[in-house]
């Protein structure tokens, strides 16, 4: 009878140190897996860091600036006269530096649709003015769109708009995008 009583005992003893041998296991398993996460999202976080210095290099050194600038402050009547003025049949050079910008803008704008970079730190490292390009353009490159290249067409810049207003609404509800965002109007 004691050796039955004792082998249920060491049955017993053994069971509970592998239940406990399982939770240990368990919550080794467990933490692992949230340090590898923790890992993966800080590593995450500096590729989207580094991302967003690299569109920064590219946007805001001079001649970026200069080149933005530039096409910013094109003006024309409607299509016909932006064609004549700017268009690659007449004008390569501005039809080079509007198609450079216009493409920069829309790789941000793809990035932030793939969820790369966030419109709050794409706002915060100053990257506002992209605001002022889509409504520019707007109709221009909706008629692009109508006449040669269809409906996607830079549509991750319009994307980006939408989403820097947003940001730029909750932030400042009364903010217009001025009339006069493509050229200088003095004060009266």
């Amino acid at each position: 009878m004691i050796d039955q009583e004792l082998v249920w005992v060491l049955q017993a003893v053994s069971a509970v140190a592998t239940a406990t041998g399982v939770c240990f296991a368990a919550y080794y398993y467990i933490k692992t897996l949230k340090n590898t996460q923790k890992n993966m999202d800080l590593t995450l976080e500096t590729r989207r860091i580094g991302l967003l210095r690299e569109v920064m290099r590219d946007i805001s050194n001079f001649e970026g600036w200069k080149n933005s600038i530039e096409v910013m402050g094109y003006q024309w009547e409607n299509y016909g006269d932006f064609e004549n003025k700017y268009g690659t049949g007449n004008n390569q050079d501005a039809a080079s530096k509007r198609y450079a910008f216009w493409t920069q803008w829309n790789s941000v704008g793809s990035m932030l649709r793939k969820g790369l970079v966030n419109a709050e730190d794409l706002y915060d490292t100053g990257l506002i003015f992209s605001l002022w390009v889509w409504p520019k353009y707007q109709t221009i490159i909706e008629e692009m769109r109508r006449r040669y290249w269809g409906k996607a067409y830079l549509s991750d810049l319009e994307y980006l708009h939408g989403e820097l207003m947003k940001v730029k609404l909750r932030r400042d509800p009364s903010y217009k995008i001025p009339e006069t965002y493509g050229r200088y109007i003095p004060d009266r």
